[in-house]
């Protein structure tokens, strides 16, 4: 039993020895034979600034959440549409879902509905109607219904669509 011990000992002294002869430190350092010299940089040039449009005329140039008023497309940011469905009934086709304004405020506007074939063509397009079926939008904050009746001389359900805000009433408050 003795023998079998010493040599269980011999091989774990040796193995230990091998285990720690494997270990290398790996503290980095520096080797100035292999350490690059650093090189001048030219300081970067400051860029000229350049005229931007002109925020729009609303006193300060800022909305009343504090952001800075840059194009006519400004407070479209804060309308997000929902639930959009373009169905057909009774041979006709029509559009309903909502439209979210997240802007403290309401905002008027009115938005197109559009239909493009394979080529980019012009198949289809309505103005988008709010609950009183006004085409100019009143948005008030939160959720508003909207509505449209499409008209089409194909089925069109299946087709791609966009919401385009009309360029001569952009999304903006009452009064803007």
């Amino acid at each position: 039993m003795n023998r079998g011990y010493g040599k269980r000992l011999i091989m774990l002294a040796l193995v230990s020895m091998l285990v720690l002869a494997g270990c290398s430190n790996t503290t980095p350092r520096l080797e100035p034979a292999l350490t690059p010299i650093p090189t001048v940089t030219i300081e970067p040039q400051t860029p000229t600034p350049e005229a931007t449009m002109d925020p729009s005329d609303s006193g300060d140039g800022r909305d009343a959440l504090g952001n800075p008023i840059i194009g006519s497309d400004h407070f479209q940011q804060y309308l997000r549409f929902e639930n959009i469905r373009v169905f057909e009934a009774h041979g006709d086709t029509f559009l309903d879902g909502y439209v979210v304004n997240s802007y403290p405020e309401a905002l008027n506007c009115a938005v197109w509905i559009e239909f493009y074939d394979e080529n980019e063509v012009l198949i289809a397009s309505a103005g988008i109607q709010g609950p009183d079926g006004s085409f100019m939008l009143s948005l008030e904050n939160g959720r508003t219904p909207i509505f449209a009746s499409i008209p089409a001389d194909e089925t069109i359900t299946d087709r791609e669509f966009v919401l385009r805000f009309d360029e001569d009433m952009p999304a903006a408050p009452a009064g803007f």
